[in-house]
């Protein structure tokens, strides 16, 4: 099953519905007006200044919120593996343990590649070398959330917990979504003018951040009057259109209350890419005239806002810049202050009421003004300069004051789209059918409530499916049909030579098939039959057969034919040469049953090592066969010595002892002996034969000849036909 992507307008979510932050403060926004609820977030010093955030489900009901040390279920408590900072919030000093003056310390993502679980953000302060006290530097980390664990409410997956991705961070954090099923968490070296974007798709995070050089570095920190360390507070804002970023960083004040160096820039943000380009500066605030700390964009993204305090205690502003209009010189000269005077803090936010908000400023000595003194907001934020209408003191809430901490960090939540469509599925051949999501594929559930990526089914009828694949949720169903096809089998094994194996496509069915066998691009045989069709003379191989139907199959069957162990017969020896008239004994191997011929010299033509016995040169094959039936054949050349050597004693002596009293010949057995005659000194014949097993007895006319010596011939005729004459002297010992 291919999962089919596609795209429609996802309707207006309500996951910033509920905003938890500052110090157990919280705004819910599904009420007109607004209402106060008290949250579990903590501060424990009104110096920490720890940005929460906090996100909703598509309702607007409240999932989870955290302040970067911390994760809270909705109902308050502690959610399961949720303590992500130990020593929070002041100590014990150590590495990647404070959020002290961070004004965005934690933004959520929601995590593209399962609708279940959210990335939280969270950067946290580190501490100087000495380990006594924090550092300008922060450490940006990552944790991941799980709805679906707990009951549902949820817990921090211990396989992704505090993963580390950058050290050298100044500690502004938001998040963006992308043009791509993906987030970007935005963050700022501390080293320079770089932004980093870190994209988290449905792979994931990616730990290799898109660099964008540009713009003002953050100041450093505010170091006086014995070392005092006043961290630079800094916060990056995305535009809700996604077109622009913000920047905003203040020094700190000194010992005396003297605001340090200040900045806001602008900037065009590339939603598809993660590049940070074109910056303006709107402000750049010298030291001990006023401090920039935070900015936002409204609703429509049209008007810029940020707030700033003269250095004084509980002054300040609130100004507006229009992006709408057509040059930067334009945009720098549109600035109109709405809230000359007026108290405002360090923390401004555009809500899901179109309104933006603005806490307030008391000072940090008694007496403080009283915190029930309302909330600042500008009603219609789109409109501009002073119509825009700012508010002050009309929502009587607890505790908005700067002490409370900044509104809620940034959370991307990305359009959800939906397809859903009906699938034909023919199932050709087969009793089982597996259908299958993508492997990236998550929140599976079939039609029985199975959720894994692959689903067997064995019978036709309509099967359905709902996953999420990135960005999309599909809702599938397929009307699954089985056409059974002939059974394609073949025999498993063959020998080589020669090609005996079989395939058949044996029939389930009277359906119509055409059968096309091939080998390789080679058509072997081509028939249509509703009973089936084989193929024969098949050597080792790969083959195929491709099978159609009129109903629509096309199918198409590898298999292979494998070959036999191979034989490889051998005999011993290879060639030799005998005597005339002797056997010699060959020994075969490498088979199990064996064949001689020619079988008339051979004493046994069935057996591995039989006795030869050429009488001329013969060449013998033997043909091997294994358990298989599998054969080989070995030959062996047998040559014939024909000269054969005749002993001819040279003394004899005829006295009756028994002992060589008679001249024979020997080694005469092949040869045909065609003279032996023996002869006086004088050359008269005494003796001659043609029998080889007869000899001269030492007489003549039967009386005993004397001691002497006496001369024979010998004429000798040998297999081949040569012949060969003897001719030598005998001695006659008495």
């Amino acid at each position: 099953m291919l999962a089919l992507l596609g795209c429609l307008t996802a309707s207006a979510q309500k996951e910033d519905y509920v905003w938890a932050y500052g110090n157990a403060c919280g705004i819910d926004f599904n009420a007109t007006p607004a209402t106060f609820f008290s949250s579990s977030v903590e501060n424990y010093h009104h110096y920490s200044g720890g940005g929460a955030a906090s996100i909703c489900d598509k309702e607007g009901r409240l999932l989870f919120y955290t302040n970067g040390a911390k994760v809270w279920s909705r109902d308050g408590s502690i959610m399961s593996g949720g303590i992500l900072l130990s020593g929070y919030p002041m100590g014990p000093i150590s590495m990647e343990n404070g959020i002290w003056q961070l004004q965005q310390s934690a933004a959520i993502a929601a995590d593209p590649a399962n609708r279940n679980r959210y990335y939280i953000f969270h950067t946290w302060r580190n501490a100087q070398p000495d380990g006594q006290s924090f550092s300008d530097t922060c450490s940006l980390f990552y944790s991941v959330v799980d709805m679906s664990l707990s009951n549902g409410k949820g817990a921090v997956l211990a396989s992704q917990k505090k993963v580390l991705l950058d050290r050298s961070t100044t500690g502004a954090l938001t998040v963006v979504r992308g043009e791509d099923c993906n987030v970007w968490a935005i963050t700022h070296d501390i080293a320079g003018n770089t932004f980093k974007a870190y994209e988290l798709s449905i792979r994931g995070v990616n730990a290799n951040p898109v660099l964008s050089p540009t713009g003002l570095p953050s100041p450093p920190p505010n170091y006086s009057n014995g070392g005092m360390f006043t961290p630079t507070r800094t916060a990056i804002k995305a535009s809700p259109d996604r077109k622009k970023i913000v920047h905003s960083s203040h020094q700190g004040a000194d010992a005396y209350g003297n605001a340090g160096l200040s900045f806001l820039q602008l900037m065009d943000f590339n939603a598809a890419t993660g590049q940070v380009l074109n910056p303006l500066t709107l402000a750049n605030v010298p030291l001990n005239m006023r401090a920039v700390y935070d900015a936002c964009f409204s609703n429509g993204s049209a008007k810029l806002y940020y707030a700033w305090t003269f250095p004084c205690i509980s002054c300040g502003s609130v100004s507006q810049f229009d992006l709408s209009l057509p040059t930067p010189a334009a945009i720098l000269a549109s600035e109109t202050y709405i809230s000359a005077g007026a108290p405002v803090s360090a923390s401004i936010k555009n809500a899901p009421d179109g309104r933006i908000y603005i806490a307030k400023s008391y000072g940090y000595s008694p007496p403080y003004a009283p915190a029930r003194d309302g909330l600042f907001y500008i009603r219609q934020p789109e409109l501009a300069g002073v119509a825009c209408q700012f508010i002050a003191n009309d929502l009587q809430f607890e505790s908005f004051d700067d002490r409370a901490g900044p509104f809620p960090n940034d959370i991307a939540v990305l359009p959800r789209d939906t397809v859903s469509g009906t699938y034909p599925v023919l199932a050709c051949g087969k009793d089982t059918l597996w259908l299958q999501t993508d492997t990236l594929a998550t929140n599976i559930q079939w039609w029985d409530n199975t959720s894994a990526v692959r689903k067997a089914v064995t019978q036709p009828g309509k099967y359905t499916v709902a996953y999420q694949y990135g960005c999309t949720d599909h809702f599938d169903t397929f009307e699954v049909r089985f056409q059974q096809l002939p059974i394609v089998s073949r025999d498993s094994i063959t020998c080589v030579d020669p090609a005996t194996a079989h395939a058949y496509a044996t029939p389930t069915d009277t359906t119509t098939v055409t059968f096309i066998w091939q080998k390789n691009q080679d058509i072997l045989r081509t028939a249509q039959s509703n009973a089936g069709d084989t193929i024969g003379g098949l050597a080792p191989g790969s083959y195929s057969l491709r099978m159609t139907t009129a109903t629509g199959c096309d199918t198409t069957i590898l298999f292979d034919i494998a070959a036999y162990p191979g034989i490889q017969l051998s005999v011993t020896p290879a060639t030799a040469r005998i005597p005339y008239g002797d056997s010699i004994q060959l020994q075969a191997s490498g088979a199990m049953l064996y064949t001689w011929w020619p079988s008339g010299t051979i004493s046994n033509d069935t057996v591995p090592a039989p006795f030869v016995r050429p009488l001329q040169p013969t060449t013998y094959t033997v043909m091997g066969l294994s358990e298989h039936g599998c054969r080989d054949t070995a030959t062996v050349r047998i040559d014939i010595d024909y000269q054969m050597p005749v002993f001819i004693p040279n003394a004899f002596s005829p006295n009756g002892d028994g002992i060589n009293d008679v001249f024979r010949l020997g080694n005469v057995r092949y040869q045909k002996l065609a003279a032996f005659r023996v002869f006086n000194r004088w050359g008269q014949q005494l003796f001659e034969t043609s029998d080889p097993y007869k000899g001269w007895d030492g007489t003549q006319q039967g009386q005993p000849c004397n001691t002497g010596t006496y001369h024979y011939l010998v004429i000798v005729h040998y297999p081949d036909g040569a012949a060969r004459t003897f001719k030598g002297d005998l001695t006659l010992i008495r």
